[in-house]
């Protein structure tokens, strides 16, 4: 039986000292996978979530929804089909990672294979350490890798893109096309985000019955007649996966801004004009930024620390720094817009 593994590939993790906090799954798989094809050392991973505009993209279900399924985060920047010939991405005289979607977590890096490709090896955001193989930390991939994969991506080649005026302009045009998206079905998108989640922290009056773990059962009360899918009924019934599915995992999102901020101060000098705005524009979004980690002032990671996230009082809280976030991402908005039109 064959086997094959690419090596030198750095870790995962959330907090890396030295490239920033990994909090999105998708954007540490993809440098990861620039980094193995010698990518220059300016794209680093502020650099890649501005490009793929990661740093700026708001999801949230509206009413708590479908964190039995994948969370808000797991949307996938890239296309793809059934990894049926997974091993292509490993032929000729460089192997060469495969990005992937679905197995063991939202986006993963295929590594390599054992046993003619029964299993894969796996990089991502979520191994537990208990499942960590080798330097890299990577995880062996489980035999039935194939009824979990959804898409791949396998990139053979890229040309660097120059960090000049036209990038900078496609940058703020994302920023400003992802802010003004409003909803995707049941999922409120952009600045409506932020709104949608902030209405839900005060006004959803669900929260009075649930405990930290165990599932309530009963039926929901929205507290003001509400709009066809606003407020879906199949979603989190406990504490535990409010908070950490439903309110930390925006907060993750939110927390990309700090991406934002690092690329538009660092290259804000590129286009003399536009300094003093983009200087503002990057301290916005370190506001933004900033709110995401306030809530550890309130609640602890802990039993007793959902117990205060049923609290109106403590979500209230968290619904005034949301709106806050949203007032700094508006004034982003503003400023972006208005260099493009002059």
């Amino acid at each position: 039986m064959t086997c094959k593994l690419i090596t030198g590939i750095k870790e995962i993790h959330q907090f890396m000292k030295d490239e920033g906090n990994f909090l999105l799954p998708f954007a540490p798989a993809f440098l990861r996978l620039l980094q193995s094809l010698n990518a220059p050392n300016y794209m680093n991973y502020d650099f890649v979530m501005c490009v793929s505009g990661a740093s700026t993209r708001l999801s949230w279900q509206q009413g708590w929804a479908a964190y039995e399924g994948e969370p808000n985060q797991s949307e996938l920047f890239v296309n793809g089909d059934r990894l049926t010939e997974y091993r292509k991405g490993f032929e000729g005289d460089q192997a060469i990672p495969v990005l992937a979607h679905g197995i063991d977590s939202p986006t993963c890096l295929i590594m390599g294979y054992e046993n003619d490709g029964e299993k894969l090896d796996i990089l991502h955001l979520f191994i537990p350490d208990e499942k960590k193989v080798g330097e890299t930390k990577y995880m062996i991939s489980s035999e039935n890798w194939q009824d979990q994969i959804t898409m791949y991506c396998i990139i053979n080649s890229f040309t660097p893109r120059i960090i000049n005026k036209q990038l900078l302009v496609e940058i703020m045009e994302n920023v400003i096309y992802l802010a003004k998206l409003e909803n995707y079905g049941s999922t409120a998108l952009g600045i409506n985000a932020i709104q949608t989640l902030a209405e839900h922290l005060v006004w959803d009056e669900g929260f009075e019955k649930l405990e930290p773990k165990e599932k309530y059962e009963g039926e929901l009360s929205w507290h003001y007649e509400r709009p066809k899918s606003y407020y879906r009924e199949d979603g989190a019934r406990n504490l535990h996966e409010r908070f950490w599915a439903g309110y930390c995992d925006f907060l993750c999102m939110l927390n990309g801004f700090n991406a934002l901020w690092q690329f538009m101060n660092k290259y804000k000098d590129i286009v003399p004009e536009w300094i003093e705005d983009l200087q503002e524009a990057s301290v916005c979004a370190r506001r933004v930024c900033d709110y995401t980690g306030e809530l550890w002032q309130y609640v602890s990671a802990d039993e007793l620390g959902l117990l205060k996230f049923k609290t109106k009082d403590v979500r209230s809280i968290f619904a005034a720094h949301m709106l806050r976030a949203k007032i700094y991402t508006k004034r982003i908005i503003e400023i972006f817009e208005r260099l493009l039109k002059e």
